[in-house]
């Protein structure tokens, strides 16, 4: 599957993309009281913040993304990365083979230049069961700054959800999508270029 491919490609565009010494303050985002094993540090020379933590929820349960939808301010806007449904795939980047269900969120913010990934996932064993063999929902919570959005934008293909902010939970689904790309008409005006 391309997700960890995918998610190295973005990290070094990221490092490329930030070559400037500036300091950078992450924007204030609360995480949920729930969370435990809460961790937060920068990377990429400062130029990335990372905050994660793990969720005791019910595979396909969203409360992380819930929580984003809820406090994220604007001028961020939420943007799909990998679609609104749960993927599942094998892993083996970090040891053993083992199975990945997992969902991509990102918002972004066009005055700031900044982008905000999101990534709830649960992990079992290789035997790639439809659903996770516990309740650990891991979140992974990272802004990126100083980055081109639009170029963001259209390497990762990331995409405005047409209808409700809420990810589907059937894994088939295909939902209609507008691209997130504000050359397209379609787009609300806010997406687009000053």
């Amino acid at each position: 599957m391309r997700m960890p491919s995918q998610i190295r490609g973005f990290v070094a565009l990221v490092a490329l993309l930030s070559a400037c010494s500036e300091t950078y303050v992450p924007t204030p985002l609360a995480v949920p009281d729930s969370a435990i094993a809460l961790q937060q540090f920068e990377f990429l020379q400062g130029h990335a913040y990372q905050t994660e933590y793990t969720l005791k929820a019910a595979y396909p349960a969203t409360p992380a993304f819930e929580h984003y939808l809820r406090i994220v301010p604007a001028p961020w806007i939420r943007c799909d990365w990998a679609g609104p449904n749960w993927q599942r795939f094998f892993d083996s980047t970090e040891g053993p083979t083992r199975t990945v269900y997992q969902q991509l969120h990102m918002w972004v913010n066009r005055e700031a230049n900044r982008t905000l990934m999101l990534r709830t996932s649960y992990f079992s064993d290789d035997n790639c069961d439809p659903v996770p063999l516990d309740d650990d929902q891991r979140v992974v919570v990272v802004e990126y700054f100083g980055v081109d959005v639009d170029d963001t934008i259209t390497h990762l293909k990331l995409t405005r959800p047409s209808k409700s902010p809420r990810p589907q939970t059937v894994p088939d689904a295909e939902p209609q999508k507008m691209l997130c790309n504000p050359e397209q008409p379609s787009l609300p005006t806010s997406l687009r270029e000053p």
